[in-house]
């Protein structure tokens, strides 16, 4: 039993320190200072491109705001996870070993220890559990803080005030001291009543004349089981949330100018001067964020044709889309598939009217039989203006922070409207881009971004790549904590029946009975902290999904997981106790 209790002392009060170092240290990391500078995602302006869009309009700025947002409710509801099912994991663990004493604890006091000597008997062994848990939880726990920070994609400035980790390291170790302090102050309260050691003597050191104290350690139990199980779903989830930033697209010799400020020079002479420059093969233009798939989401009103809406005919038909703006040959640059018709043309600022390309969706869902072109639509609340469809496309969706899945898409030309701000995408060499990149600056604009497409596409996906490693870190943390906790916790529960299992198997009890009682006991707790674990496992998948239902899989398998090992630990803690002779454990 003392083997028993020191090792899953060192382990438990290892993994509370650790799990609540890592889980601050993650949290703060990622919240300090507001999420978008920190993920180094370029904030692209509000640009409304000279046309009236609608009081509900959301800008790409926008978008990235609630990305961030999401990503970081993501990491905290991980850290969250891994801090609470550590920290469980010392409470229960403890409140056990410490039950499992209190017969001794009241034969101490029956026998009249000084209350001075009795606190220092109970501080003992907190001391040795706390001194290697703080040395270890230290190295530990800052060593995992360093390795996010070393990783992260963003600047470091709103991370370097302070000690490096000084204020997380001493909150972590409180909260770890605190813990365990209470834990084992919790598990022998019930010692220090009158008539207590009296009691406990007569009923070998269990509390079955205490309902409170049953009570609490079982609903502990049925806690962890929840946690435990929750735990592991984070972890099974934590990938889901998180999309791979793989690109494919062009070569490498196109080419990305981010350009920002105003110029004398129209941007039409600008781009005509830069398709001149030696080294540059062909040029066009967009907005910021066509390239990465974030435009300005409004309402679209097509021309639909013979459309019916709920048993009505709906000749027009609105939308939300994203709408982009983007100029000649951008499609072929930006590695968009042509569907069907035309895309832009230079010609389209003088010989012809407004014109629009639609991509497949919208094509498919506010057109007739699919069939865009030649048809008419409007944007925003302009009630005036309409565009006409001369080309249908294939979907753009990249995985950039504020992503938010594919949508209809409405692509307007440069060449007609205002824009502020331009990316121009280039196929150059790279004495080509430095052409280009002089040209840019002599005509006034600063170049904010010079570079592959892969490379400002990727750039935009940094965020992915860091959370995904850290997320794994988080994950893998939770699996093992919930492995061990549950294990542990289950094994403790049944050991400490071993004096009872001895008597039953004195009085004549078969080892079958001793299983069958141990699995009653687990069995019952792994019932109701499964119940538990439907409740919280969902909450949790929404905070980490934005939706409630994600598949019965990932909870099969974490229930499972926890049930096995919970169920497993009891039986192996019930057989262990029948091959021990009941003369040995009652002397």
């Amino acid at each position: 039993m003392r083997h028993c209790d020191t090792g899953v002392a060192w382990g438990v009060g290892l993994a509370s320190a650790v799990g609540a170092l890592t889980g601050i240290r993650a949290i703060a990391s990622v919240t300090a200072g507001g999420p978008t500078p920190l993920l180094r995602t370029e904030t692209l302006p509000r640009v409304d491109h000279g046309l009236a869009w609608t009081d509900g309009a959301l800008w790409p700025a926008d978008f990235q705001m609630i990305g961030s947002d999401a990503l970081v409710r993501s990491l905290v509801v991980m850290a969250s996870c891994v801090l609470i099912v550590a920290l469980l994991n010392t409470v229960v663990l403890l409140a056990e070993g410490a039950s499992g004493r209190r017969q001794r604890e009241a034969v101490r006091l029956a026998l009249g220890i000084a209350p001075r000597a009795h606190l220092r008997a109970l501080l003992r062994p907190i001391a040795v559990i706390g001194g290697a848990a703080a040395g270890l939880g230290v190295v530990a726990g800052l060593a995992a803080g360093s390795a996010m920070r070393a990783s992260w994609p963003g600047s470091l400035a709103p991370l370097a005030s302070g000690a490096p980790g000084a204020i997380d390291t001493i909150v972590g170790l409180i909260l770890a001291v605190c813990v365990v302090v209470g834990a084992q102050s919790s598990g022998l309260r019930y010692v220090r009543r009158p008539g207590a050691a009296a009691s406990l003597l007569r009923s070998g050191g269990r509390a079955g004349d205490e309902p409170a104290a049953v009570f609490a350690r079982s609903a502990l139990s049925v806690a962890h089981v929840a946690v435990a199980a929750s735990a592991l779903l984070v972890a099974l989830l934590s990938r889901a949330t998180l999309p791979d930033p793989v690109e494919s697209g062009p070569s490498d010799e196109t080419r990305v100018l981010a350009l920002s400020g105003t110029s004398d020079r129209p941007l039409g002479s600008l781009l005509g001067e830069l398709r001149e420059a030696e080294g540059v093969t062909s040029v066009s233009d967009s907005a910021p964020g066509a390239l990465v798939g974030l435009g300005l989401r409004d309402l679209v009103v097509t021309e639909c044709g013979n459309c019916w809406r709920s048993m009505l005919p709906a000749p027009l038909w609105s939308a939300l889309a994203d709408h982009h703006v983007v100029g000649p040959d951008w499609f072929d640059h930006a590695g968009v598939e042509i569907v069907a018709g035309r895309t832009f043309a230079e010609v389209d600022a003088t010989e012809i009217g407004p014109v629009a390309v639609v991509d497949e969706l919208l094509a498919a869902t506010a057109f007739e039989d699919g069939e865009a072109i030649g048809r008419r639509l409007r944007v925003g609340r302009d009630y005036e203006t309409w565009y006409t469809v001369i080309g249908i496309v294939a979907d753009h969706s990249r995985p950039v922070v504020g992503e938010d899945g594919r949508r209809e898409t409405v692509y307007l030309s440069s060449r007609q409207l205002h824009v502020q701000d331009p990316r121009v995408i280039l196929r150059a060499s790279d004495d080509g881009l430095d052409e280009a990149m002089r040209i840019v600056e002599a005509a006034g604009m600063e170049v904010t971004f010079a570079g592959g497409l892969s490379e400002y596409r990727m750039r935009h996906s940094d965020a992915f790549r860091w959370l995904g490693v850290v997320g794994s870190v988080l994950a893998l943390l939770a699996l093992l904590l919930a492995g061990h906790g549950t294990w542990m916790a289950s094994l403790q529960s049944t050991r400490r029946r071993r004096a009872e299992f001895a008597l039953r198997q004195a009085v004549g009890a078969k080892p079958g009975d001793l299983i069958a009682l141990a699995l009653k006991e687990r069995i019952g707790i792994v019932a109701w902290g499964l119940l538990g674990f439907a409740l919280l496992g969902t909450t949790l998948s929404a905070l980490m999904l934005s939706e409630s239902s994600v598949g019965v899989a990932p909870y099969l398998w974490a229930a499972t997981c926890v049930s096995v090992l919970s169920i497993g630990s009891a039986v192996h803690a019930a057989v262990e106790s029948t091959r021990t002779r009941p003369g040995t454990v009652l002397d």
